[in-house]
């Protein structure tokens, strides 16, 4: 896939909210979560993606405890308040290093990418002349689909990340995320890491 540049990523985390954060590190009725919760989260959401060769996404160390909320054993109060701009970039890599993995595992296995593609667009597209995508998304342009099997993709996106009814504005997220990946030479699978990283980058996946 193409890269995304840090211009582009800042620009999308500020329209969502991501780079101006309404919460904290700190503890509150609302907070992001722990360094040691946000691991179990990314394993949680990506069960089949290898992160074992890359230390930094995989567990708390010297180069990411700062930027993931650890406290300052002098004062102890976070390190940062909120996510910085230097998370952003270390989060970005490990989401989309997992997201990555996780795509390549699922592309071995029979039906790997069912989850991804959801019930729903999954009959939609068994009906079409595209229905080998969702066993090679590498071989098919994200364009090809249709925009309601490209709707039900989102959606069930949406709801295996964040959750059902948790978005306040789920329909404008959804036509955000569908705008961000309209580029007509994208691949399915390409796509589909976009929209992960995209969606895993909202306030509402990242706290609790």
């Amino acid at each position: 896939m193409k890269a995304i540049t840090a211009l582009f990523l800042l620009a999308w985390l500020t329209q969502t909210g991501f780079a101006a954060p309404k919460v904290t590190f700190k503890d509150s009725y609302l907070r992001y979560f722990s360094g040691h919760d946000l691991f179990r989260l990314l394993h949680q959401k990506f069960p089949d993606a290898d992160l074992a060769s890359t230390q930094d996404c995989r567990s708390l160390t010297a180069n990411n405890r700062g930027l993931v909320g650890d406290q300052n054993p002098v004062n102890g109060e976070p390190m940062y308040q909120g996510p910085s701009v230097a998370f952003a970039k270390w989060y970005v890599k490990c989401v989309m290093i997992a997201a990555t993995s996780e795509l390549t595992v699922s592309a071995t296995k029979p039906h790997g990418f069912d989850s991804f593609f959801g019930k729903k667009a999954m009959g939609l597209i068994s009906t079409t002349p595209y229905a080998a995508v969702v066993e090679k998304p590498d071989t098919i342009t994200w364009a090809t689909l249709s925009p309601e099997i490209q709707t039900e993709v989102v959606a069930n996106l949406l709801h295996f990340y964040i959750g059902r009814g948790i978005l306040e504005n789920e329909s404008g997220i959804s036509k955000k995320l569908l705008v961000a990946v309209q580029d007509k030479t994208l691949s399915t699978a390409a796509a589909l890491k976009q929209l992960i990283l995209f969606i895993t980058t909202q306030d509402e996946f990242l706290t609790y």
